[in-house]
């Protein structure tokens, strides 16, 4: 069925119907009464500037029409009268449900891009975006297919996430592919959470209705076993003798042991951030990622470290920090033990070669539960406002014991 033209209370509407719904699309043409239209939906020349009337009417008809037709195309039915009124509803949607994914997404990273140029945005953050870009880019040149927004559903997002998985020499070398492959879990999901972030914010600016099958996609993954740096191997580390440069990134990574920050943080510490309540100095400062504030009172060691540094740490790039603290952790042969990977199919490597500074966020909150320190001061440390986040960063690969078991017969 297609629509047609009607009169309704004193108004020329676009009429639809789909079972047993009706759609009146307005057209802004008031007239008299019936009398004035024509049953095939023309307005009579007894009415004033009729012609231009007449015009307008129907550029609205065939606007409706194309929407019905084009989702009669692609799914061989009528639409529902919900999906005509979210489409009208937007006069100026500049994505539709038959838009390309790649064109849809590029306005939505350019929004992003936007919110990012702010100076306390983490531009970090903004890289994932880009490179899912990059990643949904090669994956249709793998498909050999334009994916339209429409087309985008649970079958499509296994064989993206089976894409990201496979290795370079896996997708073919005959393609110029711009993005790398042989992801690991953790970044296989960075790059979902942008995209589910893209089709939330579709969904928010009614362009288009999030289907349940994207919005309840899980990822299925092994659990791995996550990396981080005992007491004991902290102080073995502060134990070797350095100078310069790599003196600089052991003692900044052990201080990311003691504090939680992230890197984003560490490199915009100052002295403005420490204060002190009675004798406890302690950081106080809104994390550049999350907006939220952390206060983490200092060791000793951190306070007279920040001393040494100037209270700057912001003098190297992360890629040469975390390729020199790789150096640093393997030539101490603190780290030589196996442990399972993050990426190549969870195959067991050297643990020295997963250890970056991010690894300092994770140690801090692993040793804190080790410690037996309260959860929700944990909380105020690392600025998490959920537990389920917060579990992540913990290390539950611990020897088995029964010290804990032990207090429920006491």
């Amino acid at each position: 069925m297609i629509a047609k033209i009607k009169y309704y209370k004193n108004r020329v509407v676009i009429y639809y119907s789909k079972d047993g719904v009706i759609l009146r699309h307005s057209t802004g043409i008031t007239i008299d009464n019936s009398k004035h239209i024509t049953d095939d939906g023309k307005i009579k020349s007894m009415v004033p500037d009729y012609q231009s009337l007449n015009l307008v009417v129907h550029n609205k008809l065939d606007e409706v029409n194309k929407v019905i037709k084009e989702y009669h195309l692609k799914h061989n039915s009528q639409p529902p009268v919900s999906y005509i009124k979210s489409r009208l509803e937007k006069p100026n949607n500049p994505i539709s449900h038959f838009s390309k994914l790649i064109d849809g997404y590029d306005i939505f990273l350019a929004e992003k891009k936007q919110r990012f140029s702010q100076k306390d945005k983490s531009i970090t953050s903004l890289k994932d975006y880009v490179s899912t870009k990059n990643s949904l880019t090669d994956f249709q040149l793998y498909s050999k297919k334009e994916f339209l927004i429409d087309e985008v559903n649970k079958k499509m997002l296994s064989n993206y996430k089976e894409f990201l998985e496979m290795k370079p020499s896996e997708r073919g070398t005959d393609k110029d592919y711009i993005s790398r492959g042989g992801l690991n879990q953790n970044t296989i999901r960075k790059r979902f959470n942008c995209l589910k972030s893209f089709f939330y914010y579709l969904n928010d600016n009614e362009y288009f209705s999030l289907p349940n099958e994207i919005k309840n996609f899980e990822l299925s993954s092994e659990p791995v076993e996550m990396i981080s740096i005992s007491k004991e191997e902290i102080k073995g580390l502060l134990k070797i003798k350095l100078k310069d440069t790599p003196e600089k990134i052991r003692d900044t990574f052990v201080f990311s042991c003691y504090t939680g920050l992230r890197w984003s943080d560490l490199t915009t510490l100052n002295k403005s951030h420490i204060k002190k309540e009675g004798k406890v100095p302690y950081i106080d400062k809104i994390s550049i990622k999350t907006k939220v504030e952390v206060k983490i009172p200092l060791t000793e060691w951190g306070e007279e470290f920040l001393k040494r540094m100037d209270y700057n740490l912001d003098f190297i790039s992360n890629q040469k920090f975390n390729e020199g603290l790789k150096n640093i952790c393997k030539s101490s042969e603190l780290f030589n033990d196996l442990t399972r990977a993050e990426d190549d199919d969870n195959k067991y490597i050297a643990r020295h070669k997963l250890i970056s500074v991010h690894k300092g966020r994770h140690t801090f909150i692993s040793n804190l539960v080790k410690s037996s320190v309260p959860i929700n001061e944990i909380m105020k440390y690392t600025g998490h406002k959920k537990l389920e986040t917060l579990m992540k960063y913990i290390n539950t690969q611990t020897p088995m014991t029964n010290e804990f078991i032990k207090k429920l017969e006491e």
